[in-house]
């Protein structure tokens, strides 16, 4: 099972039925100093996502596993935490074998619940169920639905590609020099730092282009209008050029460095140009505006587009709402921010501290034959919203495997992107949700 999700069930081994509710005990004296509020025996084969905990006194989850498959159960373990040192062994009344004498068991414990990893504030809570989570998700969504647009789109689009850009820069082999001022150094080893962060301590490639990104933008009659192959069955057309490159990139000398080049045409009607297709299809894409005035440090012009993009509720300056799980290794935002100094970033993500206390009570490898028994108790409040789930169930698991295997003559040569795009699974997805106008794997659990 995934971590923090205790539970008795082999994920391979999925119950064909729902078993039977846990049976509930109240004021359950587990130490002479602990007495637990609520302690659950849940029957063989159980699955608990969200185990309930206790605000004063803490509540008890009691599992039964089979001896030979001790490792069917997981349960949250953050830092700092502990456990009883070899040699200082624990009994408790709840653990004892089939002649009713208590064995000795390994205690081990957490302070720190490790779905923190969050960005926005949340209601403090000590139970959770999958009714409220799918709830939280269809609010989420509702509200994603009300802000959506085309134009919500195409700046996103945009705004992703601007990342992509600053985080890879020109990527090309380090041939010509490039003469930076103090104040772009210092951005460089800001930006150097922030990519080892990102990449979690993996070495950026050495001897690369450290040339500037450039915008160029053609207009009629000057010598930067570039060469395009085909034209339209148009009068008057004029082929035009945007290109976004490394400085030292040149067509005609230097082609080894990084560009983007988009051709397209205008009608001539005096001194306006007409738009032509097929620019319309870029635009539909990118913003060509915004790509412009960020790459030309146009502070003005950025300031109209982005406080526009606020008023839509989107975009660098809106509030963000981005949540994840701590076990999902994302260290940084995806989405842009303006910093205290103005400048585009992707954050790091804000860890806020849960005080939730978990103690797993299990007993030694040798007494697990006779007491096949383990004890979770949590006591405390989560500071955070409720987790997604990370583990894929088996309803769906199986599901996924069918779909496998009506590709068996495809299997040979499969990867996770051919799966993804292949007809069968699109059409599958397109039944699932009808009214989805674009279905994903995603669609179908979070986990995928």
């Amino acid at each position: 099972q995934s971590r923090g999700i205790p539970a008795a069930a082999h994920p391979s081994q999925p119950s064909t039925s729902s078993p039977p509710p846990p049976e509930i005990e109240k004021n359950v004296r587990l130490t002479t100093k602990t007495c637990l509020s609520f302690l659950y025996r849940y029957p063989p084969n159980t699955t608990v996502e969200y185990p309930a905990s206790g605000t004063e006194n803490p509540i008890g989850h009691l599992f039964r596993l089979a001896p030979d498959d001790w490792l069917s159960i997981a349960y949250s373990r953050g830092s700092p935490g502990g456990q009883t040192l070899p040699g200082h062994s624990v009994t408790i009344p709840l653990l004892v074998d089939t002649s009713g004498n208590e064995v000795e068991c390994q205690e081990r414990h957490s302070t720190f619940c490790p779905y923190s990893d969050i960005t926005s504030l949340s209601e403090p809570h000590t139970r959770a169920t999958r009714e409220a989570l799918q709830e939280c998700l269809q609010n989420d969504r509702e509200d994603c639905l009300q802000h959506a647009s085309p134009t919500k789109d195409t700046f996103c689009r945009t705004a992703a590609y601007l990342a992509a850009r600053r985080k890879l820069g020109c990527c090309r082999p380090l041939v010509e020099v490039t003469n930076l001022s103090s104040s772009e150094e210092e951005t460089r080893e800001a930006t150097a730092l922030y990519l080892h962060q990102v990449q979690r301590g993996c070495r950026p490639k050495e001897g690369t282009c450290g040339g500037r990104l450039i915008f160029e933008y053609s207009s009629y009659g000057t010598a930067v209008i570039r060469y395009c192959a085909f034209y339209p069955t148009a009068p008057l057309t004029i082929p035009v050029s945007i290109t976004f490159s490394c400085e030292h990139y040149s067509k005609t000398n230097n082609r080894n460095h990084f560009h983007d080049n988009y051709t397209f045409f205008t009608e001539n009607t005096g001194e306006n140009f007409k738009l032509f297709s097929p620019l319309s299809n870029f635009l539909s894409v990118y913003g060509l505006d915004y790509i412009e005035a960020v790459l030309c440090e146009d502070d003005e012009e950025i300031c109209r587009i982005e406080e526009a993009a606020l008023t839509l509720s989107y975009g660098p300056l809106v509030e963000c709402k981005t949540v994840t799980n701590a076990s999902a290794q994302r260290a940084f935002c995806p989405f842009d921010h303006r910093d205290e100094h103005g400048a585009l970033i992707q954050p790091l993500m804000t860890r806020l501290e849960c005080k939730v206390n978990f103690r797993m009570f299990q007993p030694l490898e040798q007494f697990r034959a006779a007491c096949s028994f383990v004890l979770i108790t949590s006591s405390g409040s989560h500071t955070h919203p409720i987790p997604l789930p990370s583990k894929t169930p088996p309803s769906v698991r199986s599901q996924i495997f069918e779909l496998l295997q009506t590709l068996e003559e495809d299997i040979p040569d499969m990867t996770p992107r051919r799966f993804i795009r292949s007809p069968i699974v699109k059409t599958f997805l397109s039944s699932k949700f009808p009214d989805a106008a674009n279905p994903t794997l995603t669609d179908l659990h979070v986990s995928l």
